[in-house]
């Protein structure tokens, strides 16, 4: 009889064993990444496992252009039942252009920071890292990027991701070239009709703001200084095999003219004497984009512009001897009563 109850006794603690081992059992039930957007603060991206609910996905966000980009950290929270451990938690980052695959992850530790309170269930712990310092756009080109992301918690039972399921999670962000904003336009010198005068530059990549027609998502800002009130903006795709979109601004957020009167290869002029109340106004500064009217780019094609100029009161003497003029050269004009170029 004494043997028979030894041999439950040693049954019952065997079992008893056995189920705290199947029982334990730890995770991660949130996940965050820390980011800087713009000098606008600190602010929490939520990743797959959102318990709280609180902040917004990081999933899927699309910056734009940004002036900067600081990762300043991440977070996790994990669970641990009885008989399991979590040791650790780590952010993994990548950054790559869009058009290219993720190269190696880095590392991002988050050291333990708190076990959680009330009425979290016992076992939580929150793992964090703020103040990391950085600089997602350190050393990269103009582009699109993409920042991608997962989650790591080291424990006794193994490690446990939040990864999407091995996808990941990304956010996308564009460094645009420094013609691509209008506060970086390209300065155009105006040119006395008659006078060679193109200037050849390569579109962007991207769009700084949405276009007046088309998609503008091959944008390049340029400026000049008015020196007649019907100045003329002109700009041609010299390869003939795009249709170029040429917008007129007073500023670098008031838009005054939008062209887009010819077709591929074809020069397009823009006159913005041509709309009653858009004249120039001599002496002030003036900007104006160009893009393909298309969506999508091939590299980057190259786009020739310049500003020709009447100057009030004809051709001033400054320009005399310049060139000369054979029977069978064109002069353009303004005729202000018609309201349109004639020759």
């Amino acid at each position: 009889m004494i043997k028979y109850l030894l041999k439950a006794f040693v049954l019952t603690v065997v079992l008893s064993c056995t189920s705290m081992v199947t029982n334990g059992a730890s995770g991660i039930f949130q996940t965050y990444i820390v980011l800087d957007v713009n000098g606008g603060g600190d602010e929490f991206f939520a990743g797959g496992e959102d318990a709280d609910m609180i902040h917004a996905p990081f999933d899927g966000v699309t910056y734009g252009q940004v002036s900067s980009l600081v990762l300043n950290g991440g977070e996790v929270k994990t669970f641990s039942n009885l008989g399991s451990i979590v040791l650790g938690a780590e952010l993994y980052y990548n950054i790559h252009l869009v058009s290219e695959p993720a190269g190696a992850f880095i590392p991002l530790n988050l050291p333990f920071e708190s076990i959680l309170p009330p009425p979290a269930a016992l076992g939580d712990q929150r793992w964090q890292q703020l103040g990391s310092g950085i600089d997602v756009m350190d050393g990269l080109s103009p582009g699109t990027y993409e920042l991608e992301v997962f989650w790591k918690a080291t424990s006794t039972d193994g490690d446990h991701f939040d990864s999407n399921g091995g996808l990941n999670y990304s956010a996308t962000f564009v460094i645009p070239e420094a013609n691509e904003n209008c506060s970086n336009a390209i300065p155009i010198t105006p040119s006395v009709l008659g006078v060679a005068a193109w200037e050849t530059f390569s579109l962007g990549e991207v769009s700084s703001e949405a276009g007046c027609i088309g998609n503008a998502d091959d944008d390049i800002w340029f400026s000049f200084v008015a020196q007649s009130p019907n100045d003329i903006v002109v700009a041609q795709d010299p390869s003939g095999t795009y249709d170029a979109v040429v917008e007129i601004y007073s500023d670098c957020g008031t838009r005054i003219d939008c062209y887009d009167n010819y077709g591929p290869g074809e020069v397009e002029r823009a006159l913005a004497a041509g709309t009653p109340g858009d004249e120039f106004e001599v002496g002030s500064t003036y900007y104006f984009r160009v893009y393909n009217k298309a969506t999508g780019v091939t590299g980057s094609p190259d786009i020739r512009v310049m500003v020709k100029t009447f100057e009030e009161g004809g051709l001033k003497s400054k320009y005399c001897n310049v060139f000369d003029y054979e029977l069978n050269d064109q002069i353009w004009s303004f005729n202000d009563a018609a309201g349109q170029l004639y020759s």
